[in-house]
């Protein structure tokens, strides 16, 4: 489907739909007033049903099962086959190739692409994202968070083609780091990007900080409350934001909770 259009650098986003519990109606929701991911130049929802969001928009299948089990040291969800599965239908569907970035957000993140725009507007992402094997954000301090997922056409465009030499640990936003690096796709830490508990940002749920998306937010009122208080008392100050290529010997920190 095709949203509102944008700047020159565009933008095509999607989400992961349970097709229980709250998941639902927050899109809906968000179709309606178009937020999120309905923000984008272009957007998709994937689900193992067909489950009609209104506005004359259904989501598209991907035939699997979408329960997955909780694990490791942290209790994560252990979600690496279901995106993998996800991803080789935005492949196959292959909107990304005309779009110059690429988005993957949770149904539960008060996502802002007017931010996004911003941030892939930095002179260094518009050089890195069009040399080389591509470039994909890094979110938080800890490794990739898979709320909101960024990454560019060309890096995408490797990871189609060379996909099937990474290894696969068990949590899709550690995969997909993972495997961008090892496919030789630049890591650019971007911190203004994501908001979050897990994340350990400072107030997170206030939604006046600088970032483009805050998560985690399930419940419809306090969805709608966050994303009217990220754009009428927010700060977003252009003129701040700041994003580093990560040195690829240290890209995954350490001390981070994600690498068990």
């Amino acid at each position: 489907r095709r949203a509102a259009g944008g700047p020159a650098a565009s933008l095509f986003c999607w989400a992961l739909m349970l097709p229980w519990g709250y998941e639902p109606d927050l899109l809906r929701m968000q179709l309606i007033a178009r937020l999120s991911i309905f923000a984008c130049d272009d957007f998709d929802v994937y689900s193992n049903q067909a489950v009609d969001l209104g506005n004359g928009y259904s989501t598209k299948k991907v035939d699997r099962d979408l329960h997955c089990p909780l694990g490791g040291e942290y209790h994560t969800a252990l979600n690496t086959p279901i995106f993998l599965d996800v991803w080789e239908r935005v492949l196959q569907d292959g909107k990304y190739l005309v779009h110059e970035w690429t988005v993957k957000a949770d149904p539960d993140a008060v996502f802002l692409p007017s931010r996004l725009r911003d941030i892939i507007s930095l002179r260094l992402l518009a050089t890195e994202s069009s040399t080389g094997s591509g470039v994909f954000l890094n979110n938080c301090k800890f490794g990739l968070h898979g709320p909101v997922e960024v990454v560019s056409r060309r890096a995408l465009r490797t990871f189609a083609i060379q996909r099937w030499q990474c290894e696969k640990p068990p949590q899709e936003d550690v995969f997909l780091q993972t495997c961008m690096l090892a496919l030789g796709v630049k890591q650019v830490n971007q911190w203004s990007l994501l908001a979050e508990a897990a994340c350990k940002t400072p107030e997170w749920q206030t939604c006046h900080s600088s970032h483009a998306s805050f998560h985690p937010f399930k419940d419809l009122r306090e969805y709608r409350r966050c994303a009217a208080e990220a754009e009428a008392n927010g700060v977003w100050n252009v003129a701040m934001l700041v994003a580093e290529v990560a040195d690829p010997e240290h890209a995954l920190p350490e001390d981070s909770p994600r690498k068990d």
